[in-house]
């Protein structure tokens, strides 16, 4: 197991805050300090956190404590696959996937939370993420897998570990593709003191791969579709600039002039793989959402 996964599942906390501990030089497997994410680990390992010198480091105890507990959040939730195990929902552009360390009340954990009571629902989670075992960008929407239980939570993060659970996005870009296919291997890395993630060649940057197909073109921009083959952070977004065609309305690694108050036109439309309780073969899919289509009618006519 990847050591960023282990850390997060036996701490509690999200992968984004195992990865600081270990960025930061405050992992020791069997005495030895690790600084790479993707590090193997197993049960006989003797894994050892330093978390007063991270505290030190961060110079901000928020940044690594257990939150409050995670607050219901009224809204109605667009779930487009359920069983007694896994549910699979449809987040909205602009919804925050789960609490960082601003305490955001109003995130999809938060609705889940409400969803599961509502609904009856045997809660098992007590950390921020409720069962989300993925996430998506505050301003991309789509589909996100969500466990009903720990041992499905489990079982999903390690298919996720394996690249098990195949995603695939459509995408708004600049320009036109010069072929039909790209393929792009293209290690990404996370420029230091920021949450941006940057093409690299360093050792420590994490291996990345995104395959883009050309769908149709129109003027001065084309919808394609996006296979992830890897799953890191702002990977397509960072891989779309890379070869030069960023996503449309990407402010981050785009224009820093939106066209429009939607996000980046980026949206995880199918998502499949083997249910890892039932064995059955699970795939969904979602319809363009129609900023998309609106946004092709008025700019790519």
């Amino acid at each position: 197991m990847r050591l960023d996964l282990y850390l997060s599942q036996t701490n509690n906390i999200s992968r984004k805050e195992s990865q600081s501990l270990i960025n930061s030089g405050c992992v020791f497997v069997n005495g030895k300090q690790i600084t790479k994410n993707n590090f193997q680990v197993s049960e006989q390992s003797n894994v050892i956190v330093d978390k007063e010198k991270f505290i030190e480091l961060s110079n901000n105890k928020k940044e690594y404590k257990i939150k409050d507990e995670l607050k219901s959040w009224d809204y109605k939730i667009d779930v487009v696959f359920e069983d007694e195990y896994l549910m699979i929902v449809n987040k909205s552009s602009g919804i925050i996937v789960h609490p960082t360390s601003y305490g955001e009340d109003n995130t999809l954990a938060n609705a889940i939370k409400f969803y599961f009571e509502k609904n009856k629902i045997k809660n098992e989670f007590n950390d921020l993420r409720n069962g989300i075992v993925h996430r998506l960008d505050k301003d991309t929407s789509g589909l996100i897998i969500v466990a009903k239980n720990k041992n499905t939570e489990s079982l999903l993060k390690e298919m996720f570990v394996t690249n098990s659970i195949h995603r695939y996005y459509l995408a708004l870009i600049n320009g036109h593709l010069d072929s039909k296919k790209i393929e792009v291997q293209a290690p990404l890395k996370r420029i230091k003191n920021t949450n941006k993630r940057e093409v690299s060649t360093d050792y420590d940057a994490e291996d990345a791969i995104t395959i883009f197909y050309k769908l149709e073109d129109f003027k001065n921009i084309s919808l394609v579709r996006c296979e992830l083959k890897t799953g890191k952070t702002h990977q397509i977004r960072v891989h779309a600039k890379y070869i030069k065609h960023n996503i449309v309305n990407d402010p981050v690694y785009g224009s820093n002039k939106k066209t429009t108050s939607y996000g980046q036109y980026l949206v995880a439309d199918q998502i499949n793989f083997i249910h890892p309780i039932t064995k059955k073969h699970i795939e969904v899919k979602i319809d363009m959402p129609k900023e998309f289509t609106e946004y092709i009618r008025k700019y790519g006519k």
